[in-house]
């Protein structure tokens, strides 16, 4: 059984839905808390304490003052009739109507700050709370990872443009010029693998885009289409014939595509950069205008493991890219140990989950 809210870790499957609503166990959960007896506040609580208090004290005073008047001579009736008079007199009969009032002005406090109340109590409840934990991805943010910064070719790029729109420019972090993306071969590479080693995808409805699958991967997409490389386009040249899926303790994921120009099998592999950057011997390079592939040497290899902790340190979700030409043999062994090895190391791309503007 796969459950609501179940993390599918590797592969693919196709589902049949058995229930639905509060028949699932997410909705069984919902219903044994909308079972649950409702807890008192605080507040309650303490008026409930104040208001055994006064009761003790209203029986203690009138028994003394009924006492004093029957010593002094008063009629018995008489003090019982003062007593009882008393008793209704000390009664707090706006300390109902004070405490509703004070939590209806809170209630229009909250309601000018945008946030709305359902239930007064709820007012003393928030004013009792010193830590809000609260999920941040989709809630704190927008959930729209968004690609910011590219590694490639021995350069910092960075990515403007915010969310799943595609549109934004890429400039040279040292100059702060723009990327020409026509003569940035490694640009395109990184970007190419990124689209293409992806089960994602964006669509647009009315003026919208929205995004197909995870929003990591939607991320790559949308930042390949920001460089002109729509997905779409890419699949027709390069068609996808294999994969090894994502796996947790391998941390990547592999796509085997045939470029139906040259007839040539490419091994396309995202992940994690100290991963990727473990199974490289050659890093893709652009020199003088030209593109190599350079022997990866440990200092690069240091360096590219410092960057990227670096860049994690700064909050960004990192995701390395990197390649391998096949033999049409290799697809007869399709593992992971006959694949992904001697890989040539593109870059990286940093992405960031942006705030909700409210937040």
């Amino acid at each position: 059984m796969v459950y609501p809210g179940t993390t599918v870790l590797e592969g693919r499957r196709r589902c049949v839905v058995t229930a639905t609503g509060m028949q699932t166990e997410f909705g069984k959960i919902a219903g044994m808390l909308a079972a649950e007896p409702e807890v008192e506040t605080p507040l309650k609580r303490r008026i409930n304490e104040i208001g055994r208090w006064l009761s003790t004290a209203y029986v203690i005073i009138c028994a003394a003052i009924l006492a004093v008047g029957v010593l002094r001579g008063y009629e018995f009736l008489d003090m019982l009739i003062w007593g009882i008079s008393l008793a209704v007199a000390i009664v707090p009969e706006t300390l109902p109507l004070i405490v509703t009032g004070t939590l209806a002005a809170g209630v229009q406090r909250m309601a000018r700050n945008k946030a709305i109340i359902r239930k007064l109590p709820a007012v003393e409840t928030l004013g009792c709370i010193t830590t809000i934990c609260a999920d941040k991805t989709g809630t704190l943010t927008k959930n729209e990872m968004t690609v910011r910064i590219l590694y490639a070719g021995g350069r910092m790029i960075e990515v403007t443009g915010l969310g799943y729109e595609p549109a934004g420019e890429f400039l040279d972090q040292e100059t702060g010029e723009q990327v020409d993306l026509a003569t940035n071969a490694s640009l395109r590479m990184a970007l190419q693998i990124a689209a293409l080693c992806n089960d994602s995808g964006i669509r647009r409805e009315a003026a919208a885009v929205k995004l197909n699958g995870a929003p990591t991967e939607g991320a790559l997409v949308v930042a390949a289409e920001k460089a002109g490389l729509k997905k779409q386009d890419l699949e027709q040249r390069y068609p996808r014939e294999a994969e090894l899926p994502f796996e947790r303790d391998r941390m990547r994921m592999t796509t085997i595509h045939r470029d139906t120009e040259t007839g040539k099998l490419v091994a396309y592999v995202k992940g994690a950069p100290e991963s990727l950057v473990q199974l490289s011997n050659r890093i893709y390079r652009e020199v003088n205008g030209e593109t190599r592939e350079e022997q990866l040497s440990a200092d690069e290899r240091t360096r590219v493991v410092m960057l990227s902790d670096e860049l994690a340190s700064r909050a960004y979700r990192l995701i390395g890219v990197a390649y391998r030409e096949l033999r049409e043999d290799d697809l007869e062994q399709l593992t992971p140990e006959t694949v992904e090895r001697d890989l040539i190391f593109v870059g990286l791309l940093g992405m960031t989950d942006p705030p909700r503007e409210e937040v």
